[in-house]
C-alpha cells in the first residue's frame, strides 16, 4: 500500500513537472532562457527514468551524439561555447525522451492555443500603447517599427520564430489533437499571422492552406471539393496583393521580398561556406569560437556553421530514428523545416518542443476536413 501511494505521489509530481516543462519552454522568451524549460524536461526524464527504451537505431543515434561531444572536448578551445551550441542546435533530444516517457497532451488543445494567442495580442496592445517597445525589450534589436506600429516578439524571441511555430502549432493540434478548429479560431490564426508583420510567417501560413486544404484533401466530397476550391481562390487573392504592393510601404508582404531574401541567402552561404579547413568543416566554427553562435538570419547555415555537417548528420539521424519515416513527408515538420532557412524557428523553445512532439506521437485523422 506504502508503494502504491508513492507511485501516485510520484505521478503528480511528474504531471506537474511536465506542465511546467512545456509552459516554460513555449514561453523561454518571457523568462529570458530556455535553461527552465530544460531542467522540467530532465526532472521528467529522471523521474520516469524506467520507461525509457530505445530502438538500436536511436541508441546508436545517441551513442554518435555522445562520440561527437567527447571529441569536441579536445577539439575545442572553450568547451561552454560547446556546451551552448548544444543546448541551441540539439537541445531537441531532451525533449525527444522526455516526451517519449511522458506524452503532453495538454498542448494538444484549443485552450492552449488560445493562450498563445491572447499572450500575443495582450503583448502587442502593450507596445503599441502603454509600454514603448524599445522599453518593453529593453532595446532587442528585433524591435522593429513599420510607420506607427511595432510588431511584437512574443514567445519566440522574434516575430519570424514565434510566427512560424503558432503555425506549426496549430496544425499539430489539429493533426495530433483530433481537433477541429472554429471559424473564430482560424481568423484568430490569421489576424496575429498579419500582426507579427513576418514575411517568413506569412509564407508558414500560406504553406499551411496549400498542404492542408489543397494538397492533403481528396476529391472524394462536396465539401472536400469546396474546401479546395475556396483554399486555391483564397491563396489566389493572397498572392495578387502581394504582387501589387509597395516594397517601400510594406516589405514583409510584398512578393519582392521574398525574392530580395534568396538573393541574400546565396550571398550568406557564398560568404560563410568554406571547405579549406576539413576539421571546421565536419565540427564546426564552435572549436575555435570565443562566443555561442545561437542567432542569425539563415538558420541551417548557422548550423552548419556553429556545428559543423557531423552536427546536422546526427541531428537528422536522429531525428528520423525517432519518427521511423520520412520526417518531411510531415507536414508540420516541413513548414518548420523551411521557415528555419530564414531565422532557426526549428531551434526556439517551441520549435524543439514541437518537432519532438510529431516525432514520437502518433498522427490522429479526422473523417472529415477541418
Amino acid at each position: 500500500m506504502q508503494i502504491a501511494t508513492f507511485s501516485l505521489k510520484n505521478l503528480k509530481i511528474v504531471n506537474v513537472l511536465s506542465l511546467m516543462a512545456m509552459i516554460a519552454t513555449f514561453f523561454s522568451s518571457f523568462l529570458g532562457t530556455t535553461l527552465l524549460g530544460f531542467f522540467f524536461a530532465v526532472c521528467v526524464i529522471v523521474l520516469q527514468a524506467n520507461k525509457i527504451k530505445l530502438t538500436a537505431m536511436q541508441f546508436f543515434g545517441f551513442l554518435l551524439l555522445g562520440i561527437y561531444m567527447f571529441l569536441l572536448y579536445f577539439l575545442s578551445n572553450d568547451y561552454v561555447v560547446v556546451l551552448k551550441n548544444f543546448r541551441f542546435w540539439l537541445g531537441v533530444v531532451f525533449y525527444l525522451i522526455y516526451l517519449k516517457v511522458y506524452p503532453e497532451d495538454r498542448v494538444l488543445s484549443k485552450t492552449f492555443f488560445r493562450i498563445v494567442c491572447f499572450s500575443i495580442l495582450l503583448e502587442t496592445f502593450l507596445i503599441n500603447t502603454i509600454i514603448p517597445a524599445p522599453i518593453f525589450y529593453s532595446g532587442h534589436p528585433h524591435a522593429v517599427k513599420f510607420l506607427f506600429y511595432y510588431r511584437p516578439l512574443s514567445f519566440g524571441g522574434n516575430a519570424s520564430m514565434s510566427s512560424a511555430a503558432l503555425v506549426c502549432l496549430y496544425m499539430m493540434i489539429e493533426m495530433y489533437g483530433n481537433v477541429r478548429f472554429g471559424i473564430k479560431d482560424k481568423l484568430l490564426l490569421f489576424l496575429i499571422t498579419f500582426l507579427f508583420f513576418s514575411g517568413s510567417g506569412l509564407m508558414c501560413y500560406l504553406l499551411m492552406i496549400l498542404l492542408k486544404n489543397v494538397l492533403g484533401r481528396k476529391l472524394k466530397t462536396k465539401k472536400g471539393m469546396y474546401t479546395i476550391l475556396f483554399s486555391l481562390v483564397f491563396l489566389l487573392i493572397l498572392l495578387i496583393i502581394m504582387m501589387n504592393l509597395d516594397y517601400e510601404l510594406f516589405p514583409k508582404f510584398s512578393l519582392d521580398y521574398y525574392w530580395f531574401l534568396l538573393d541574400f541567402k546565396i550571398e550568406q552561404y557564398n560568404e560563410v561556406v568554406d571547405f579549406s579547413n576539413a576539421v571546421k568543416v565536419f565540427f564546426g566554427a564552435q572549436i575555435t569560437d570565443l562566443l555561442e553562435n545561437t542567432t542569425g538570419d539563415f538558420g541551417w547555415l548557422g548550423f552548419v556553421s556553429a556545428m559543423g555537417l557531423l552536427g546536422l548528420f546526427i541531428y537528422f539521424f536522429i531525428l528520423f530514428s525517432f519518427y521511423r519515416k520520412n520526417i518531411f513527408r510531415n507536414s508540420v515538420y516541413l513548414i518548420l523545416f523551411i521557415a528555419t532557412f530564414h531565422y532557426p524557428a526549428g531551434m526556439s523553445g517551441a520549435g524543439q518542443f514541437i518537432t519532438a512532439f510529431i516525432c514520437v506521437s502518433k498522427r490522429k485523422r479526422l473523417e472529415e476536413g477541418i
